[in-house]
This record gives structure tokens, C-alpha cells and sequence, in this order.
């Protein structure tokens, strides 16, 4: 049977193991996969939690109970478990009911229809994030008498290295979004919508495209300058977030060129985008100049691609202007462009 060195120092190689893999990640799912699939090396604990803290004080969690993963946001509260934790006031306890009894403390069961034992011993030790107490990672063992001081000291060690892994994975997936964000207008670019169009057309629901833009744009940045210009797209990403979100995605093309892409059929998408278009009209633009836009459609038919139906969606944007109307009184049958009026 080892000794307790021996046995701290076999510690040590899978708490590197598990660094190690940590490090390899690239997005915050995966480093909470890896640590919940290795914690179990480290601690014979059977629950650990993860817990965040939001803006407003209260905690995002993330449990990890036997096999089962689950999240669940707790209130703030002006002194509890996570909070003591966090300030550095309660690193474990052995018999978690006494201790709460004496500090008059609630506890709270993240889970109260769980058939589960209670916890009997609780260890907890702030995530430190961009040098700021921003969590709690703690275990919890239905046993009394669990925790050691190895254990807490194990623990600082693996929240320090998975402060650095989270750290390092925010910062992976902000550079994908910056990658794939209109800094402007907050939409998804140009990248982000050629992605998002392959997507969508593999699969199966009705899917229609808008694209449009601003009539007379270039005498807006003529006339008032190019902030103004920036304003007048700025307040257009606005809108479309406002009206596109949940189900649906608005781009910025390029330009004064914005695309949307709806779930939708023609006919219901046409009936949104009228709604869009009647909101736009009674919102307060940045400039002194009325501001139109025209909107072109189509549908997508299978065997289209993504180049064909930004073309035909593009064809009845035009159309639309030449004719004097920012959308088709009626849609097109078919999903076919019309034909351009010269």
C-alpha cells in the first residue's frame, strides 16, 4: 500500500494529466466535459459544482452529480456557502449541517426533487478570472468527514489551472465571434452569413432570404457625412436584431447591404418583412433625412444554392426600387426572380 507521499505524488501526475488536457481545449463546453470526465481521478467526491457569478450577484451553476450534468441559476444571498467560499471565509467542513446551524446559514439544494443523498461535507474555493474572484468550484460529499487538507490544497491547485483554461477558452471563442461580427452593427458579416446560408439550406424547414439596403445611401454620407452614414447603418443592425431574434438571423453584407434569413415560407416571410418595414418607418432615425429601404425575396427550392438565391433575392431588391416600392406588393410564385424593368 503506498504511503502518503507516494500517494500525493501519483496525485500530483494525474492533476498534470489534467491540466494537460485542459489546456487542449477550445471552448468553455468542452473544458467542463473534461473536467467532469477526469475530476473523478483527483477526488473521490461525488459532486462537483461550478458555480459563476452574474452582474447581479446570483450564481450560474453547473453540477455534475453521479453521471448526470445539469444548470440552474441560485439567487443571490447576502451570506451563503458559495459566498463564504468566494471570500475565502469557508474553505471545507466536514459536518455541513452543524456548521450551517452555528452560522446560521441556509442551505440550499440545487435540486429539490432530487431522490439523492444530502450533502454531509462541502469544500469550496474561488475561481479567479482575469485576476477577479468570479466563481466558486466546490465538491460536496454525502459522507461526513470527506475533505483533508490535501484535498483543499489539490483543489486551489485545479482552480487555478481551470481559472487559466476558461480564461484561455473565452478568449478562443470572443475571437470567433469578433472573426464573424459586424463590429458596426453587432450582426453576423458577410463569413458568418455564407456559414449560416450553408447551414440552412441543408436543412429541411422552409427557408426564405431578404436582402436590402438603403435607398440613396451614398448621397446620406455626401450630404452628411460619413458618421451619419455609420448611424443610419447602426440604427438598421438595431432593428434587425430586434425583429430577427430568436428564430431567425440578420447580417450585414457589406456596404448598406443587409441580409435576413427566415424560416419561413414566401409568403409568411413577406408578411414579416412588412412588419419590419412599418416598424422601420415609425422608428426615430440618427438623421435629418428620411430613410428608405428596399427589400428584395425569395424562397428557396431544393437544388438552389446559396449564390442563386442571393442572386434572385438580389434581382427583386432592384426590381423593387426601379418600381418605386421598398417591397413587392406580392410575392412571386414559385421563388423564381421576376424579371428586371429596364
Amino acid at each position: 500500500m503506498p504511503n502518503r507521499s507516494e500517494a500525493k505524488l501519483a496525485r500530483y501526475r494525474l492533476l498534470v494529466e489534467l491540466m494537460a488536457a485542459l489546456v487542449r481545449t477550445l471552448r468553455m463546453e468542452d473544458v467542463m466535459a473534461e473536467l467532469h470526465s477526469r475530476i473523478g481521478t483527483l477526488f473521490t467526491t461525488p459532486v462537483t459544482l461550478l458555480a459563476l457569478r452574474l452582474e447581479d450577484g446570483s450564481w450560474q451553476c453547473l453540477t455534475l452529480e453521479g453521471r448526470d450534468t445539469y444548470r440552474k441559476t441560485l439567487h443571490a444571498q447576502q451570506d451563503g456557502l458559495l459566498e463564504r467560499a468566494l471570500h475565502g471565509q469557508l474553505t471545507y467542513t466536514n459536518d455541513l449541517f452543524s456548521y450551517a446551524q452555528e452560522h446560521r446559514l441556509t442551505l440550499r439544494s440545487l435540486d429539490p426533487n432530487s431522490n439523492l443523498p444530502y450533502s454531509y461535507s462541502w469544500m469550496g474555493v474561488p475561481l479567479m478570472l482575469e485576476g477577479e474572484r468570479a466563481g466558486v468550484l466546490s465538491l460536496q460529499s454525502y459522507t461526513e468527514g470527506a475533505f483533508t487538507d490535501d484535498d483543499l490544497e489539490f483543489l486551489h491547485l485545479l482552480s487555478t489551472h481551470l481559472g487559466i483554461a476558461i480564461e484561455n477558452a473565452m478568449l478562443r471563442e470572443q475571437l470567433e465571434r469578433d472573426a464573424l461580427t459586424d463590429a458596426l452593427t453587432g450582426l453576423g458579416n458577410r463569413r458568418a452569413f455564407v456559414h449560416c446560408g450553408e447551414v440552412a439550406l441543408a436543412d429541411t424547414q422552409p427557408l426564405t432570404l431578404a436582402v436590402m439596403d438603403v435607398q440613396g445611401f451614398k448621397r446620406i454620407n455626401d450630404d452628411l457625412g460619413h458618421p451619419a452614414g455609420d448611424a443610419v447603418l447602426a440604427h438598421i443592425g438595431a432593428l434587425l436584431r430586434r425583429h430577427t431574434q430568436p428564430e431567425s438571423q440578420g447580417f450585414r453584407l457589406g456596404g448598406d447591404e443587409f441580409a435576413w434569413l427566415l424560416p419561413l415560407p414566401l409568403q409568411g416571410a413577406h408578411g414579416r418583412l412588412n412588419r419590419f418595414l412599418d416598424a422601420a418607418a415609425d422608428s426615430t432615425w440618427p438623421v435629418p433625412v428620411p430613410v428608405r429601404l428596399n427589400v428584395g425575396l425569395a424562397e428557396h427550392r431544393p437544388g438552389l444554392s446559396l449564390d442563386t438565391l442571393i442572386h434572385h433575392a438580389d434581382t427583386r431588391m432592384y426590381d423593387a426600387k426601379l418600381r418605386g416600392v421598398q417591397l413587392d406588393p406580392a410575392p412571386y410564385p414559385g421563388g423564381d426572380a421576376p424579371p428586371v424593368h429596364g
